[in-house]
């Protein structure tokens, strides 16, 4: 049975609705754990995978809270879902922000903060201009780092 935006052995993405997902970040996403896996995707789902319309441009970030995140990914703990976002965030991956766009690096600063927290895919994955590490194992490293003790 064929998609019907199939065409030989090829789709035609056009015809379904679609989340971009930067094959760098999807290689470190693979090897990650569950609960941090799941609360990347919601993340790239609701920032690169949101368009307003068409030819609209994709959202860089998304504010929400633990709760709006634990409701979106079917998990029952903040506590858990804090860790995940902590182990994402120490690895490079995820940046979490307050309103004002100061960075919440740490899980204390997080737990400070009142409000939603407003989170983006790191930009080494969506922006070209970014600098780059080139030395093809460095994003390997750093998701497996962050996986310990998690």
């Amino acid at each position: 049975m064929r998609h019907s935006g199939q065409t030989g052995d090829t789709y035609d993405l056009r015809s379904i609705r679609s989340t971009p997902f930067p094959n760098d970040l999807l290689d470190v996403a693979m090897r990650l754990p569950s609960t941090e896996a799941r609360v990347l995707m919601a993340v790239v789902r609701l920032t690169l995978g949101w368009k307003a319309g068409s030819g609209a441009k994709r959202r860089a970030s998304v504010r929400m809270t633990y709760r709006d995140m634990l409701t979106m990914i079917g998990l029952r703990s903040p506590t858990v879902v804090g860790r995940a976002v902590g182990s994402l965030a120490r690895a490079g991956i995820l940046e979490v922000v307050a309103d004002d766009g100061s960075p919440l690096s740490t899980a204390a600063e997080r737990r400070r903060y009142h409000g939603a927290l407003t989170f983006r895919v790191a930009r080494r994955f969506v922006d070209h201009t970014a600098p780059v590490d080139n030395a093809g194992t460095s994003m390997w490293k750093t998701c497996g780092n962050a996986n310990r003790g998690t």
